[in-house]
């Protein structure tokens, strides 16, 4: 029984938006080219897909590696938000890049290209 009594009320700001993150490494030996890097997209916690784009071929790979160094800089999404995979090309100056595809609010961010 009794009546209702109002606690107060707090404004929220939730983050949203397109992904954010990193293309780092991009190696090469003979064919086989290896991408690495990170992304987070705002409007979730967990790890997102990545699509790596080369010579005409789409490689998805889901971003969920342990990167320590992204957990520290962005604690609130944690540590598992890193990628990393290998696959194969042919001929040379061949344009490799990362795209971070978007969950919610917003687009698919290029997190760069790197000739090879």
């Amino acid at each position: 029984g009794g009546g209702r009594r109002e606690l107060g009320c707090r404004w929220l700001v939730v983050p949203t938006g397109p992904p954010f993150g990193a293309l780092g490494q991009v190696t090469r030996s003979g064919n086989t080219v290896t991408v690495s890097g990170w992304t987070i997209d705002p409007d979730t916690s967990a790890a997102i897909d990545v699509h790596l784009v080369a010579g005409g071929r789409i490689l998805a790979v889901h971003a969920a590696d342990e990167r320590i160094d992204v957990g520290r800089a962005y604690p609130a999404y944690g540590s598992n938000h890193g990628f990393s995979a290998g696959f194969s090309v042919s001929g040379s100056g061949i344009p490799v890049c990362a795209y971070a595809i978007n969950v919610g609010g917003g687009t698919n961010t290029r997190l760069g290209c790197r000739t090879v």
